[in-house]
């Protein structure tokens, strides 16, 4: 039946001699086939018959079958194209090519690889040892220019009333909440304070303060509670959503280095002794370089009370979610 559906639709584009087919068939299936084929043409030459008012779509006879085929729309169609299940197909044009992965990759494949490989260099360049402070200091690796690509989508040159909003929002929930699960936000804030990963801005530097105010564009992340009650380490967690505010979408992201669990097992047999050891807080202790502050600000009040402005922190290391 799939054979006889293609020829008729290679038929009626005039592409295809459906006779060649049907005799071609043994007879009795030629018969059956034929049959078939007569009974679709008698009903489709019908269907060419004026148009129904009502919905725009050809007058059906009484008793003959109606079926309509639909249209793919070009953007659908296109995507459908580009799509990276298409890279499994095979594109090598020799039998020395045939157990190659490079040349059956497609050429949206190879352009996605460049790119990761370009963001991989940007990232890495923005990693670097201060070895007079004896630290690790990181800038935002963007991949624009943040102030132009930003600065359209905030309409002006910050985004606290987006932050804020978030802000009321998160503190309305947290209004209704047991007084144990708010003392259990104002520990964890006071906590990231204390190991200096956050730090209020009117208690830095004149210096600073003055830059990131003067800064061309300032960015604040607005940010939510997530309670974790199975874990033991991090039961409340302060979550930052860079990807509301566009920030995510101007900055590298690089490739995926990280090993795979079944190498890293087979590496840790290999030697004599193996130690499993856990950093505290490991990815915080990346510094952030004072240039990019203007773009790390978060709104915060110890109160949770909607009357009192909320005050303005910087958060002064690398932070989870930030790509």
């Amino acid at each position: 039946m799939v054979m006889f559906a293609r020829m008729i639709e290679e038929y009626r584009s005039s592409v295809y001699d459906s006779s060649r087919f049907l005799t071609s068939l043994p007879n009795e299936q030629s018969t059956q086939y034929h049959e078939l084929y007569e009974y679709v043409e008698n009903a489709t030459s019908k269907i060419q018959t004026p148009v129904c008012t009502c919905c725009d779509l050809p007058e059906i006879p009484s008793g003959m079958p109606a079926v309509y085929k639909a249209a793919i729309p070009m953007a659908k169609y296109r995507e459908l194209l580009n799509d990276e299940t298409n890279d499994s197909l095979v594109t090598y044009r020799c039998s020395s090519c045939a157990s190659c992965t490079t040349c059956k990759q497609s050429g949206k494949t190879r352009a996605i690889t460049l790119r990761e490989k370009q963001e991989q260099e940007i990232i890495e360049k923005s990693v670097y040892i201060d070895t007079e402070q004896r630290t690790v200091m990181v800038k935002l690796p963007f991949m624009s220019d943040p102030v132009a690509s930003l600065s359209k989508r905030f309409h002006g040159d910050n985004n606290y009333k987006e932050a804020a909003k978030v802000f009321i929002d998160t503190q309305c929930t947290q209004c209704r909440k047991p007084e144990e699960q708010k003392n259990a936000i104002r520990k964890v804030h006071s906590d990231l304070v204390n190991l200096g990963f956050m730090q209020p801005l009117d208690t830095m530097e004149k210096s600073i303060q003055e830059e990131i105010m003067s800064a061309p564009l300032r960015h604040y992340f607005p940010w939510r509670i997530v309670f974790k009650e199975d874990s033991t380490s991090t039961p409340v967690c302060l979550v930052v959503d860079p990807s509301m505010t566009g920030l995510n979408l101007i900055l590298a992201k690089g490739e995926n280095v990280i090993g795979k669990i079944v190498d890293i097992l087979i590496k840790n047999r290999l030697g004599r002794y193996s130690a499993s050891v856990d950093i505290k807080k490991m990815y915080n202790q990346l510094k952030l370089h004072p240039s990019d502050y203007c773009y790390s600000l978060f709104l915060y009040h110890p109160s949770m009370d909607l009357s009192i402005e909320p005050a303005t922190y910087v958060m002064t290391t690398a932070w989870y979610g930030v790509s």
